[in-house]
């Protein structure tokens, strides 16, 4: 399952997010990946690769451990995301919640 907390990570480029979403498909048996195969399975290059690796590395979604013919990758769901996911919701339903009551004092007055 894709957490909606990564579709609403800022601070994660798209190609970071695939990247992230294919490597979360995959078993964890099979997570020793060249950068050659992901290069060519999600249709980037090696720069690209390289800086959507360095986002999740950094805001704390990919661990990296090198072996001497792969990468093998642990994903990982950092909490703050989890938290900033509810801050959103509960300033988004308190928005709602206002526009509501707007319009249902206009309405009445109407």
């Amino acid at each position: 399952m894709i957490p909606n907390a990564l579709f609403y990570e800022e601070r994660l480029g798209n190609d970071a997010k695939v990247l992230w979403c294919y490597i979360k498909s995959l078993s964890t048996n099979y997570r020793n990946l060249r950068n050659n195969n992901l290069c060519q399975k999600l249709g980037i290059s090696t720069n690209t690769l390289q800086k959507a690796k360095k986002e999740l590395v950094k805001n704390n979604y990919l661990v990296i451990h090198r072996l001497s013919s792969a990468n093998r990758y642990e994903i990982r769901l950092p909490q703050n995301g989890v938290v900033r996911m509810s801050k959103l919701i509960i300033q988004t339903t308190l928005k709602l919640v206002t526009i509501i009551r707007v319009i249902t004092v206009v309405v009445i007055t109407i």
